[in-house]
């Protein structure tokens, strides 16, 4: 009987279906950084400048030329990189769940499948937390009885300082906001957030009730855990908030799929993007 980890033949065009499909939803890191396809492992992204906000002069004489406006973006490198992971089955354990129905093709697919979406996160996370990525002024570090721990801060109004300072660098408010599970826990008990709902709703707090409260179009919460090797577990977002401006092609998905999300403008501005190859990921045994 040949071992099913005895050769290589290629690609399970059934597993890879598995994997390709495979969500969870509290991995939420692609709300904010949708998944774009692309062909190739290395090209250009665009990045957006001031220009298309300068006035310009489009007066003209006649006969004149008429007056050039800026480009307005840049092409700047990404690059792919190679990854994989592998579950190794002895033929022996594979014989036995056979026996009981267990297939072991699959588990180990969503297995796998589960961890990358786990490093995507925690990359993910670590890009967009560290504050050195951002201008000075757009960050905030809330403090003493600024945190929104404390009964004399004030959540609602700090998210729409943060709107207003988002759409006055970019023209528009975000749409998209990421709270870490310790903060949307906070919120959950916070008194000026159950007293704006008190007339209204007889729920919890929700992360969809933030959304009608704050007027964005989705609100996620990151609950995500890691063991990053020392035997301690963490949330992943940490106790961060994000605010984004997100392509709505992407935000109005509504999943996290590992097969990208097909979005037709890639130059469409959004606050970023996480590029994979279309063809992965892909499951070999």
């Amino acid at each position: 009987m040949k071992s099913p980890t005895s050769s290589r033949a290629g690609a399970n065009k059934i597993l890879s279906t598995i994997a390709q499909g495979y969500t969870d939803s509290k991995f939420v890191g692609c709300h904010v950084m949708p998944m774009v396809a692309t062909e190739e492992r290395g090209g250009l992204f665009v990045v957006f400048d001031d220009s298309q906000f300068k006035l310009y002069d489009d007066t003209r004489a006649a006969g004149a030329a008429y007056n050039a406006i800026d480009s307005g973006y840049e092409g700047k490198p990404y690059a792919l990189r190679s990854k994989g992971l592998r579950y190794p089955i002895s033929i022996e354990r594979w014989e036995e769940a056979e026996k009981i129905g267990i297939d072991y093709g699959k588990i180990a697919t969503k297995t796998l499948r589960q961890q990358v979406m786990r490093n995507i996160e925690v990359e993910q996370a670590t890009l967009l937390t560290d504050a050195t990525k951002y201008n000075s002024n757009n960050t905030e570090a809330l403090s003493g009885t600024s945190q929104w721990s404390h009964a004399d801060s004030r959540p609602s109004a700090d998210i729409r300082d943060w709107k207003n300072a988002v759409s006055a660098q970019i023209e528009v408010e975000p749409n998209c906001i990421l709270l870490g599970h310790e903060v949307f826990q906070a919120l959950c008990e916070h008194p000026t957030i159950l007293d704006r709902l008190k007339y209204t709703s007889k729920e919890s707090v929700t992360a969809e009730i933030l959304q009608g409260l704050w007027n964005v179009d989705k609100v996620v919460v990151g609950s995500a855990i890691v063991d990053r090797g020392n035997g301690v577990k963490s949330r992943i977002w940490g106790k961060n908030v994000i605010l984004a401006y997100v392509n709505p092609e992407g935000l109005e998905s509504g999943k996290i799929p590992f097969k990208a999300m097909g979005l037709t403008d890639k130059q469409t501005p959004s606050f970023a993007y996480t590029y994979v190859d279309r063809r992965h990921p892909q499951v070999f045994n």
